[in-house]
C-alpha cells in the first residue's frame, strides 16, 4: 500500500481545517450578535456613558484582560472540570404553569440563575431570559446545574416585555430570544444591545434601547426604569460596546427592582433616594 505524499496530506488537513472553521463561523455566526452600527453607533457614541470607544462605569473598574489570549484561557478551563465541583444531584426546583397564574395576581417567579417572571399591574414582564442548558456560544461550555434549567420558551405565555441587563451569554441567549419574538411585545435593553436583536429577526418596533435614568411607559400605570449598574459587556472580543444596566418596575401599587450583574457603586445610593423603598429587591451577587 503506498503511502500519500507529504504535501497531499498537508493540503488535505489544510481543506480539513478550513472546512471546519467555516463550520465553525456559519455556526456562531448568529449565536454571537453583532456590533451596533450606523444610527444605532451614532446613539451610543452621543452616551454621556461612552467615553474612549467604549462605556465606561460611574466608577472605574480594574482592568480586565482581553484579546485571544484570554479567550483561549476560557475555553481551556471549560476543560478543567476537576476543581469545578458540581452539586452530586438535580437541585430541587417547583416548576410552576406560569400561564395558569390570574392576570391580577401580582407575583415574581425565580426561573433560574438572573431569570424571572414577572407579573405586575395585570402585565408580565420576562428578566434576562435563558432556558438553554448552557451560557456559551458552544453547547459544551458552562453547562447549567440539573434542575435549575426545568423551564423552556414553550412554557412562557405572552409577555408585555423583555428585560435585558446586559449582553452576557449567561443574561442574553440566543436561542431563547429567538423562541421569545412572536411571544414579546418589545425588548428593553441599554444602548447598543438593539445590534444583536435586530441580528436575530427582532424588527424595530419590538427594540427599545435606552441609557442610564431613562423611562419606558408601557401603559399609563406601568413604567419601567433604566437605571446604573456596576459590571461590564461583550460576547466575544468587543468589550463595552453595548450599555449594561439595572431596571426598576413601578406601578401605583409596587415598585420592583432588578439589579442585573452588578458590583458595588454609588448607584445603589442614588436609586435609594430617588425611589425611596422597593417591595422586591432581585440581587445577583457572587
Amino acid at each position: 500500500m503506498s503511502k500519500l505524499p507529504v504535501k497531499r496530506i498537508a493540503a488535505i488537513a489544510l481543506v480539513m481545517l478550513t472546512v471546519l472553521g467555516l463550520s465553525a463561523c456559519a455556526y456562531l455566526h448568529k449565536p454571537l450578535g453583532q456590533l451596533p452600527e450606523g444610527e444605532r453607533l451614532s446613539a451610543v457614541q452621543a452616551s454621556s456613558q461612552y467615553r474612549d470607544g467604549a462605556f465606561r462605569n460611574e466608577v472605574p473598574s480594574p482592568p480586565r484582560p482581553n484579546g485571544l489570549a484570554f479567550a483561549w484561557r476560557v475555553i481551556q478551563g471549560q476543560f478543567a472540570t476537576k476543581d469545578r465541583p458540581r452539586p452530586p444531584a438535580p437541585l430541587p426546583a417547583i416548576k410552576t404553569d406560569l400561564a395558569a397564574l390570574p392576570r391580577n395576581q401580582d407575583v415574581v417567579v425565580w426561573l433560574g440563575h438572573s431569570s424571572y417572571f414577572v407579573q405586575v399591574g395585570g402585565r408580565r414582564l420576562l428578566v434576562d431570559p435563558v432556558f438553554s442548558d448552557y451560557a456559551a456560544p458552544l453547547p459544551w461550555m458552562v453547562k447549567a446545574f440539573e434542575g435549575t434549567n426545568i423551564y423552556r420558551v414553550e412554557d412562557i405565555p405572552e409577555v408585555d416585555a423583555v428585560l435585558i441587563s446586559h449582553d452576557h451569554y449567561d443574561h442574553l441567549d440566543y436561542s431563547s430570544m429567538k423562541g421569545l419574538l412572536s411571544k414579546t411585545r418589545v425588548v428593553i435593553a441599554g444602548l447598543g444591545n438593539g445590534a444583536h436583536l435586530a441580528h436575530w429577526g427582532y424588527p424595530p418596533e419590538k427594540i427599545r434601547e435606552m441609557d442610564w435614568n431613562q423611562t419606558v411607559e408601557l401603559a399609563p400605570d406601568l413604567k419601567i426604569h433604566v437605571l446604573p449598574a456596576q459590571h461590564y459587556s461583550g460576547r466575544f472580543m468587543d468589550r463595552n460596546q453595548s450599555l449594561w444596566a439595572s431596571y426598576a418596575v413601578e406601578t401605583p401599587q409596587r415598585r420592583l427592582y432588578f439589579s442585573g450583574d452588578t458590583g458595588f457603586g454609588p448607584h445603589f445610593e442614588n436609586i435609594a433616594k430617588r425611589f425611596d423603598s422597593f417591595d422586591l429587591v432581585a440581587l445577583d451577587a457572587g
